[in-house]
């Protein structure tokens, strides 16, 4: 049996990895091998410009299973589009976005409490073919933080430096403008791998749970389903009184 072993697909990026983030080296408690996909901006694949990356996608989710890989993920939401293309070209499991987690959520969560909404890198970007490929339904509650601020610039622009207060600012922002626009939401999902830093500001801005792709990968290296790594996750939010 493989030992647990988390595969990473990167993007070619250089802005600033902080704590929390899917590529800092605290991510995680198993261990990590990463594969950086040359050419593949954060630009190119928010904006869907795949075409001539898809192979090395594939090409390095092989490698990493063949260097000890039990599980592969991908350090961009926006990758949900080639989930399917990525499983079937390796063996061990593949969860390529947190947008996965958006039906398991919406079983396991309580009937009066699992009115979930979206906060992506881009809501333009994010098409109907990335929530029909995650099993989300078009009418789902989607927010952005503004396209101009702090963090888009800084990761869409692949800058070396952020403002990681301003980007914690305009993601909040987001997070506060989904909520006051969908009152009925009990609970966000990141898309983005580059939010989670954020998780903790999200949460105590808005009063409901954040799930992101982080949440779930270090369980499943080690065997669990997404459905067993994400009801976990509830239920470590369901004993911390201030989640209540």
């Amino acid at each position: 049996m493989k030992q647990p072993c988390i595969g990473l697909l990167r993007l070619d990026s250089r802005f600033p990895r902080i704590e929390g983030d899917i590529a800092h080296p605290s991510a995680f408690r198993t261990v990590v091998l990463t594969k950086i996909i040359n050419a593949a901006t954060p630009q190119k694949v928010v904006h869907n410009q795949m075409d001539d990356l898809l192979e090395a996608f594939v090409a390095a989710a092989i490698e990493l299973e063949e260097n000890g890989a039990s599980l592969i993920t991908t350090s961009c939401g926006f990758l949900a589009l080639y989930q399917q293309i990525l499983q079937d070209a390796v063996a061990c499991p593949v969860l390529s976005s947190a947008l996965f987690s958006y039906a398991p959520l919406k079983q396991l969560l309580p009937a009066n409490k699992n009115h979930i909404g979206i906060l992506t890198i881009s809501s333009t970007s994010l098409t109907d073919a990335h929530l029909k490929a995650a099993n989300i339904p078009l009418s789902v509650p989607i927010e952005a933080p503004v396209a101009d601020g702090a963090f888009c610039t800084s990761i869409l622009g692949n800058t070396p430096s952020m403002d990681t207060d301003k980007a914690r600012d305009d993601i909040v922002t987001a997070a506060n403008k989904l909520v006051k626009a969908n009152p009925q939401l009990n609970a966000i999902i990141l898309e983005c791998t580059n939010m989670p830093p954020h998780k903790a500001a999200i949460e105590a801005s808005t009063g409901i749970p954040v799930f992101s792709l982080m949440d779930v990968l270090d369980d499943m290296a080690c065997g669990a389903s997404l459905d067993q790594s994400l009801a976990n996750t509830i239920s470590q939010l369901t004993s911390d009184p201030s989640q209540s």
